[in-house]
């Protein structure tokens, strides 16, 4: 068995982190062919681990800065991220976007080879940044990641122009240059994710088959 593999993914909202996650997975099977194994993978997404806000009103939850690190319960991730690379089963919590708190269910999830964490903030905690074998700022002009943006939650979320627009300057973006665009020092490397997208890609799966293939990696 593979020891697993943790990386992170972090910058702005919008600036295609979930993308970048997804497009990896899809690379797994000409990965999987190279390494002559076939290789799992999971994407854990920071946006599970919201806080549990049951407790308060629809009204109040509206109100949540939604971009900054007390808005998270890092316990929980911590915990759960560790448990992954010890390849235990999880119960990882459910976020519900329309009601802004977490759903009643949980989702039984199992360990896999790669763990790729994305999240605005998935590159801010100093313990998680150590668990991680590496690490990857996506950094995206604003205006391109407002835009993107603007299309989910409207197309997504139900939500309106205005309500968006207002979020993005009162807390988005502040938030962004608060907490987010800092934590690209903890990066090992930052990718634009505006022009050529095809190399970034590259770049990643090249890193994940040697990790993989060589001295990189323990057998356990």
């Amino acid at each position: 068995m593979y020891k697993p593999m943790l990386i992170g993914i972090g910058g702005a909202s919008g600036s295609g982190k979930t993308t970048i996650a997804e497009t990896i997975i899809s690379n797994l099977p000409d990965i999987s062919k190279d390494l002559n194994r076939s290789l799992t993978a999971i994407i854990f997404g920071m946006d599970n681990y919201y806080n549990d806000q049951s407790n308060i009103s629809f009204e109040e939850r509206q109100k949540t800065n939604y971009d900054i690190p007390k808005a998270f319960e890092w316990p929980l991730m911590k915990k759960h991220l560790s448990e992954f690379l010890q390849g235990k089963i999880i119960e990882r919590p459910v976020y519900s976007f329309a009601e802004h708190t977490r759903e009643k269910r949980i989702e039984v999830i199992r360990p896999a080879d790669l763990i790729i964490f994305e999240g605005i903030l998935a590159l801010y905690d100093k313990d998680i940044c150590k668990m991680m074998n590496y690490k990857f700022f996506v950094n995206t002009d604003l205006d391109v990641c407002l835009m993107r943006r603007m299309k989910r939650d409207m197309e997504e979320r139900g939500r309106t122009f205005e309500s968006i627009s207002k979020q993005w300057e009162d807390t988005v973006k502040p938030s962004y240059i608060g907490y987010i665009l800092p934590s690209i020092k903890n990066a090992d490397f930052s990718i634009n994710w505006e022009g050529d997208t095809k190399k970034p890609i590259q770049g990643i799966v090249a890193i994940i088959k040697d990790h993989f293939n060589g001295k990189a990696y323990n057998k356990e």
